[in-house]
């Protein structure tokens, strides 16, 4: 019994993640979700009570499963033979990037852009505090390669590396549209990496401070 509310709830955000996605927060309503879900509009509101807890819950359902910044972090740092931090550094944020506009991460992307362009403050309050998780890979990465990163350059920073992202996102998804070839990312990334380091006062030669 437990495994099918389970089964039932995963179902309801999934179904959810996409509507919201797609169409924002405001397109989509409760009864449009449960006839899609194939449940009723009751089960619905037993699992997530509101419609503003159960996007509330996407939200957080979508993060937790979307790009695992700490194993690419991880990886890349175990993996690179350069003893180099910026250029270990730029290796990191392309591999975000290539990661992070792969299909399977469409609706997780599609969803922040829908709610950073919203307006909601609830929301964007709790996608903003989510995105401090993924800025402690960062600041992790620079405490243990020795560059300093004071908290209110990291936030520039971080707010520049999700725009980015975020319009590298919509610049391959029109690519896609139009049938031609998009390498913006490849350019995207390097950009990034590259302001984050000159901004760190990061040497990129040597990658001595």
């Amino acid at each position: 019994m437990a495994r099918k509310k389970k089964d039932t709830k995963l179902r309801i955000l999934e179904l959810s993640a996409a509507l919201f996605a797609d169409k924002g927060k405001d397109a989509v309503g409760i009864r449009e979700i449960a006839e899609k879900s194939g449940v009723s509009l009751n089960t619905v509101m037993y699992h997530f009570s509101s419609k503003e807890n159960l996007h509330h819950e996407t939200i957080k359902y979508l993060l937790a499963n979307g790009i695992n910044f700490g194993e690419i972090f991880r990886k890349k740092s175990e993996n690179t033979s350069c003893d180099c931090p910026a250029e270990m550094f730029r290796g990191i944020i392309s591999e975000i990037f290539a990661e992070g506009l792969k299909p399977k991460y469409a609706t997780y992307i599609n969803m922040i852009s829908k709610v950073i362009f919203s307006r909601d403050k609830t929301q964007l309050t709790y996608l903003l505090e989510s995105f401090q998780e993924t800025e402690l890979h960062f600041t992790g990465f620079f405490e243990k390669t020795g560059i300093e990163a004071d908290e209110k350059e990291m936030s520039f920073l971080m707010g520049l590396f999700w725009t980015q992202l975020l319009y590298s996102a919509g610049a391959r998804k029109l690519a896609e549209l139009e049938s031609v070839h998009d390498d913006s990312a490849d350019y995207a990334a390097k950009a990034t990496a590259d302001i984050f380091l000159q901004r760190l006062g990061v040497r990129q030669a040597s990658g001595v401070r």
